[in-house]
């Protein structure tokens, strides 16, 4: 009885092992490329904020041609 059991907990021993190294690189996997697209995403925001601060200098600039060329 005792052969029939030990090459039955080696296979189990070995499945729940290769299942806990499968769920720890897949967690692993997860957590980086979620570090990726947050990097991308903040890449994104900081062109749209640079976009945004060279139009709002351009119309500052406007407005101070027109302040400068109007007669009050």
């Amino acid at each position: 009885m005792g052969t029939t059991t030990e090459p039955l907990f080696g296979v189990v021993l070995v499945i729940f092992l290769l299942i806990g190294i499968f769920l720890l690189i897949r967690g692993l996997n997860l957590w980086y490329w979620k570090i990726e697209e947050r990097i991308e995403i903040e890449k994104e925001q900081l062109r749209v904020q640079r976009e945004i601060l060279s139009n709002l200098q351009d119309f500052m600039s406007e407005l101070e041609k027109r302040k400068n060329n109007s007669f009050y």
